[in-house]
């Protein structure tokens, strides 16, 4: 059922709902001056958010709108919660998503979004997006009538009107065997389609300020939760910010090697796609 909100919504996403995360979403609503959903991942389990209201991603709710499962979904397609949230907010205009492992220095976080809301025609806002080609999911998104774009996903905003373009591209990709043979992910699917459609995009660090370096924001940058001081003037982005367990799980993780399945299913879609039109 369609619910009533606010011109912009942030999205927190996240599958578990630690104390710390609790407050970062605090934080978040009470300074930027909107309203924040949790797009929770409950593929395995139900997540209590409380007191927020959250966008479930479950598989019933994903197959009412047509998209392709793949088994990892909760974390290689940040870009569902789009759709899941533009199903259930339609008169919302902008979304931003924020993954539960980012952190935003400075003492007054609606600078930061205020900032872009002076942009409401920009489609995209993502860090690091550029066209691509050694990367890895490079073969994710390969065709014969594009090129491929990537974005670093952690932080990004879309507009209403590109989720419904993105919706329809993911629906069209979860009919072709092709395409579900080695999934795009979040990043590579949303930079590809909109950087190739005629949407307006930009980097976060296109709007006459700088957020973000590759040393605060970037899938290797990561940071001690217990040891990161955000108490400063200056508004920075930082991701992986990390406490404990978690700081050590990432650490293996970063680690570990591809396996030889997904080798193989990477490198026959890489000829197989690369015959197809985007």
């Amino acid at each position: 059922m369609p619910e009533q909100s606010s011109p912009e919504i942030i999205l927190l996403r996240l599958n578990r709902f630690a104390p710390e995360i609790r407050d970062f979403g605090s934080r978040l609503q009470r300074e930027s001056g909107r309203q924040l959903i949790c797009f929770v991942d409950e593929t395995q389990a139900s997540v209590d958010v409380a007191p927020f209201p959250k966008v479930s991603l479950t598989v019933e709710a994903l197959r009412r709108l047509r998209l392709h499962v793949p088994p990892d979904v909760g974390w290689r397609c940040g870009d569902y919660g789009f759709y899941l949230a533009r199903t259930r907010f339609p008169s919302t205009t902008h979304f931003w998503m924020i993954e539960y492992d980012v952190r935003i220095s400075g003492h007054h976080l609606a600078d930061f979004f205020d900032h872009f809301a002076t942009h409401p025609n920009v489609d995209l806002i993502a860090a690091d997006l550029r066209q691509t080609d050694g990367w890895f999911w490079r073969d994710s998104v390969r065709s014969r009538n594009v090129p491929a774009y990537r974005c670093f996903f952690p932080l990004t905003r879309l507009s209403a009107p590109a989720i419904d373009r993105l919706l329809l591209q993911r629906q069209s990709m979860s009919r072709n065997p092709v395409r579900r043979l080695f999934w795009a992910n979040d990043e590579a699917l949303v930079a590809t389609t909109l950087a190739n459609d005629g949407s307006l995009c930009r980097d976060l660090n296109g709007f006459g300020r700088q957020f973000y370096t590759e040393a605060t924001f970037s899938y290797i940058a990561l940071r001690d939760g217990d040891a990161l001081n955000l108490d400063t003037d200056e508004i920075t982005l930082y991701h992986p910010v990390l406490r404990g367990e978690d700081y050590q799980r990432k650490l293996v993780q970063q680690a570990r090697p591809e396996t030889r399945a997904t080798r193989f299913r990477r490198r026959v879609a890489r000829v197989l796609s690369s015959q197809l039109r985007w």
